[in-house]
């Protein structure tokens, strides 16, 4: 066994509810398993229909699962459904409040209370320092490049490095 905890950083260029004859469909379920000291950053951000393409989702069926555990203890679960007229659903205040993109970014590891004060959120985001090694983040912007422009300092912030090639604007 290493005397160094390991670290998991999860960065995917994002989640597209791409426009296919009107209707985006996407149901997953995500299970990180760590243990001892070991740290997990995963940042998932969702576009509903990309602007600049044109694209308008009409009908949305999402369904997004995380279940996060430490030691075989779960830590962390989170599940997000959205179902129907998506331009309709992100326009409520208590949803998107007119977001067209969103994010969900989690820090999982012993220096999340400390990494925390490091980030600027917009004010469009908000966050929550569940545990003092458990940070949960969501982002919301007008569209996929808006949210991107958001997510980079957070990851470069909570990460203490610079994001990967493919994020760069």
């Amino acid at each position: 066994m290493s005397d160094h905890p390991s670290t998991y950083e999860g960065f995917p260029t994002g989640t597209n509810a791409i426009n296919w004859e009107d209707r985006a469909a996407l149901h997953r379920r995500l299970e990180v398993h760590l243990t001892g000291d070991a740290t997990a950053l995963l940042v998932e951000p969702v576009i509903f229909g990309r602007v600049a393409m044109g694209e308008v989702v009409n009908t949305l069926s999402l369904r997004d699962q995380w279940r996060i555990y430490r030691d075989d203890a779960l830590v962390f679960a989170d599940a997000i459904r959205l179902d129907g007229d998506a331009q309709a659903l992100m326009q409520r205040r208590a949803i998107g409040g007119g977001a067209g993109a969103m994010a969900t970014v989690l820090l999982a590891g012993p220096d999340a209370a400390a990494r925390a004060g490091r980030v600027d959120l917009p004010d469009t985001s908000g966050a929550n320092l569940i545990a003092d090694d458990l940070l949960l983040l969501r982002l919301l912007a007008r569209d996929g490049f808006a949210l991107r422009q958001q997510l980079i300092p957070v990851i470069e912030a909570l990460s203490g490095a610079s994001v990967p090639r493919v994020w760069r604007l």
